[in-house]
């Protein structure tokens, strides 16, 4: 079968800056919609890297997709065999090629690609909305879609002003909504013990990367302190992730383009599974074409964590995009039945690139 591979540079800029520690990593998000075609079918794939959460960079991305092309396998078994070496030094890269394989393979089967992960993937998924930054959130509106979960960043302030901005978003906070608080690595230990102790009694759903320093034996007495489940994310890019497994963390944060690909992600959640932990599936702020590869991984992943809000419902924060993000409705994203990763059309948002 001839494979073609067509690398389409975009730039989605941002309705504002992502909050959060990263807020000034990127007012848009760059990249390059992948476009395979295998005889008469065709599959999408998405790489935006973003370095400040530790991907590869953007030249190291494009140069690295810019060879694929020229000297590919030529099978679509032979060139996900390629990745294999290429997952920890290219994440975004390989992640967004094994989508765009895996698209192609699905549609030959008939079947929605999460069901190449597990045939017992859900056709819908909780999801959690981003307020923004805990003390100045940036979209008031952030349960509108019905969320139950809400995601905050914290780490911007000092602490015992962000404490404050918790406990007053807190007295207004709607029945039954949960808070999702993430500092991306803001806090050295004794700081992160101040803050558990503020958070007895309130509505804390999970405490996401609290460690400047992540030492798994400083987070397994964090979590002996508190009920609160604490969760790791972009540093399960650095540690062991047996000596992760061996952890007392219940929950750890999956994302597709950070860990190289679908099918490394849903074989992280299986062993996470297999030791009594929850896995969550977070996109890096993609493309609609990346949130759909990673709401076809979270689907297969509801299947070993329950229930559980992924952090998917990214696209409204983008001006524009290049393909219709999965829909959300009443704080679930639902799923297209359709083969491969359900999208039938992507747009044009091209800008220069040496890339293209």
């Amino acid at each position: 079968m001839n494979i073609q591979l067509q690398i389409r540079p975009y730039s989605l800029p941002m309705k504002s800056p992502w909050p959060g520690r990263l807020r000034n990593a990127f007012g848009q998000r760059k990249g390059w919609i992948l476009a395979l075609r295998a005889g008469d079918l065709r599959g999408w794939g998405d790489c935006a890297p973003l370095p400040a959460m530790g991907t590869e960079s953007h030249e190291d991305a494009g140069t690295f997709l810019v060879n694929t092309r020229a000297h590919h396998a030529p099978r679509i078994s032979g060139m996900l065999e390629d990745l294999a070496a290429a997952r920890n030094t290219h994440p975004a890269a390989s992640h967004a090629l094994e989508t765009a394989l895996l698209d192609v393979l699905a549609r030959q089967q008939g079947i929605p690609l999460r069901q190449r992960l597990t045939n017992q993937a859900v056709d819908r998924i909780c999801v959690n909305a981003m307020a923004g930054d805990v003390c100045f959130q940036g979209n008031q509106d952030a349960n509108k879609q019905g969320c139950q979960v809400i995601k905050l960043k914290m780490g911007q302030h000092p602490i015992e002003e962000e404490i404050d901005c918790l406990h007053k978003l807190c007295e207004n906070l709607p029945p039954g909504i949960r808070l999702r608080l993430d500092a991306n690595g803001a806090w050295p230990y004794e700081t992160t013990e101040k803050l558990l102790r503020s958070l007895e009694g309130l509505p804390v759903e999970s405490l996401e990367e609290p460690l400047a320093c992540p030492d798994l034996d400083d987070l397994d007495r964090l979590q002996e302190q508190t009920d609160i489940p604490l969760a790791l994310d972009e540093s399960l890019k650095y540690l062991s992730f047996d000596e992760v497994l061996d952890s007392r963390l219940p929950r750890l944060v999956i994302k597709p383009a950070l860990q190289g690909g679908l099918e490394r992600g849903y074989r992280m959640a299986a062993m996470a599974a297999g030791r009594g932990k929850a896995c969550v599936v977070t996109s890096l702020v993609e493309s609609a074409v990346g949130i759909h590869a990673a709401a076809q991984l979270a689907a297969a992943v509801d299947s070993l964590s329950p229930g559980l809000a992924h952090g998917l419902a990214t696209s409204a924060w983008l001006q524009k995009d290049v393909a219709r993000p999965p829909r959300v409705e009443a704080g679930f994203m639902h799923l297209s039945n359709s083969p491969g990763l359900g999208i039938h059309e992507v747009f044009s948002s091209q800008v220069h690139s040496p890339f293209s």
